[in-house]
């Protein structure tokens, strides 16, 4: 009988790159949402405090940003290091 802990092993023995290539893009993906956000908090906050005079205190806002901006960079440094990594690992012959 076929159980769903053989079926999960089979799975990882055969693909393990590909779930690693899915993973590592999802990731990326994630970090571009990130980039946005930032970009997102920054103009709004801007257009809020000098076009509709709506915000008279935006340094806690542009705090945020760039504690986003600094994690950002941060995941962008990690993935791609983590893509060398990986990627040196499965280039080596054994």
């Amino acid at each position: 009988m076929i159980t769903k802990q053989d079926i999960f092993k089979a799975d990882n023995e055969k693909l393990p790159e590909l779930k690693r290539t899915v993973l590592i893009e999802q990731i990326k993906w994630l970090i571009k949402l990130r980039w946005f956000a930032v970009a997102g908090i920054v103009v709004s906050s801007l257009v809020c405090t000098y076009i509709f005079d709506v915000l008279p205190e935006v340094n806690i806002i542009h705090k945020c940003a760039l504690f986003l901006l600094i994690f950002s960079v941060y995941s962008c440094l990690l993935v791609v290091l983590v893509v060398l990594t990986v990627t040196l690992f499965l280039s080596r012959k054994y």
